[in-house]
């Protein structure tokens, strides 16, 4: 009877996630429908032109947020129907907020080895699964980081410390670590190490790069080019608008990519890795293979959207990172 009684409870909770779901996907499609026809109508009447763009830049960041919302909504509701009850409270810390919180960690003492500390890898397997529980594990894996995971775990008492986080760059090797305190070095290291990066944030039509170390930002540049928005109408129409896209895409990439090379000639010398952030294929091609064949090469999820003065966000969020307190 009780578990009838949650199973019906968890079914109610499916429901209103997939309803909120759609809702935001009908509102982000009545959205890009709205901007297109005022794209059109600018286009004819270049006194309101310029007024447009600014308005579709700011209305591009908010259907991106949209999609945030969605996907996060989506792997609630995946992780659902897997019969995983667990809910995270999720916060962004910076380089010092990520370190003073590793410092409050680190004293913790248990009676027992309960404590356990996770180094993942990204794309590497959990070791030690039943240590931490399927549960867990799979909250873990549904993240997809593609930095990998850090983790606090205390087994005996998991109500007061679960704690994992997205870490700016990958642990050095996957291992788990059991004992009577938390293994926090290396994951102090990951933020301290000395850092020489060229990083592109990459959109159509928009993308910011530069150059960084764990200290100081060195170099910054924005560019921006006209790009068409996304079309939504079928037929031909829609064949000659997309081909017409992707020539101003291309055309972006041609010239973001000129001055991403000039960063990397700049600073060839001491750049040690390049770190790859916003829509992956446009900052990919922007870095160019052999660039990327050259460096370690990282992808992030940066919240930063390209514009000209973004060089501060963009800076802190390169050395920072998502907790999960589950």
């Amino acid at each position: 009877m009780i578990g009838s009684y949650f199973r019906k409870d968890l079914e109610e909770k499916v429901a209103e996630l997939g309803a909120e779901i759609e809702a935001l996907k009908k509102e982000n499609d009545k959205l890009r429908t709205r901007l297109s026809k005022r794209e059109e109508k600018a286009q004819s009447d270049p006194v309101r032109y310029q007024e447009t763009v600014e308005e579709l830049k700011r209305a591009r960041v908010e259907i991106e947020a949209l999609k945030s919302r969605v996907g996060f909504l989506e792997r609630e509701e995946s992780l659902e129907e897997l019969g995983v009850n667990i809910r995270a409270e999720n916060f962004y810390l910076p380089k010092k907020g990520s370190l003073e919180l590793l410092d409050k960690i680190a004293p913790i003492k248990s009676s027992k080895e309960s404590l356990i500390t996770l180094y993942l890898r990204p794309n590497e397997k959990i070791p030690n699964r039943e240590s931490l529980g399927e549960d867990v594990c799979i909250y873990i894996e549904s993240l997809k980081s593609e930095t990998g995971i850090i983790g606090f775990f205390d087994t005996e008492a998991p109500f007061i410390l679960s704690l994992c986080a997205v870490p700016p760059f990958p642990p050095d090797k996957t291992e788990m670590i059991r004992g009577t305190s938390f293994e926090c070095a290396k994951a102090k290291g990951i933020f301290e190490r000395s850092r020489h990066a060229a990083f592109v944030i990459g959109h159509a039509g928009e993308s910011f790069m530069g150059f960084a170390t764990e200290s100081e930002l060195l170099r910054e540049e924005f560019v921006s080019s006209s790009v068409m928005d996304k079309h939504s109408k079928g037929g031909w129409s829609q064949k000659r608008f997309e081909k017409l896209r992707e020539e101003d895409i291309r055309h972006h990439i041609e010239k973001a990519s000129e001055v991403f090379t000039e960063i990397l000639d700049e600073y060839r010398g001491i750049t040690d890795t390049i770190v790859i952030a916003g829509d992956k294929k446009t900052a990919t091609d922007i870095a160019g293979a052999e660039a990327m064949r050259e460096y370690k090469t990282v992808y992030r999820q940066f919240e930063t959207k390209p514009n000209r003065h973004c060089g501060d966000k963009a800076f802190r969020e390169l050395f920072s990172a998502r907790w999960y307190r589950l």
